[in-house]
């Protein structure tokens, strides 16, 4: 669900998301993105045992991390887009 949401993000913002995955938070924003995938594919491996409940305690600090770094990269990269006066004139152009 979260990366449905987040590519619905990322194309609805085009480049106004420019800050997010080429600046300063880019790493984080693209970090938390594969943890959160990593995530998602544990949970989906046919696993049994021991073997599963490490998959799922892997997974789940894996959408923790992920959902922490996308969170930081997002609060970091508002500053910096909000200090851009072309996109802060792209946001506030009628659509």
């Amino acid at each position: 669900a979260e990366a449905v949401t987040l590519m619905g993000f990322h194309a609805a913002a085009g480049s106004l998301a420019k800050p997010l995955t080429t600046g300063k938070a880019s790493l984080p924003f693209w970090g938390g993105a594969a943890a959160m995938t990593a995530a998602e594919v544990l949970k989906l491996l046919p696993l049994r045992g021991r073997a599963k409940r490490y998959a799922d305690a892997a997974a789940a600090v894996c959408g923790l991390a992920g959902g922490f770094a996308l969170r930081w990269s997002l609060v970091h990269a508002g500053p910096l887009s909000a200090n851009d006066p072309e996109a802060a004139r792209q946001a506030s152009r009628p659509r």
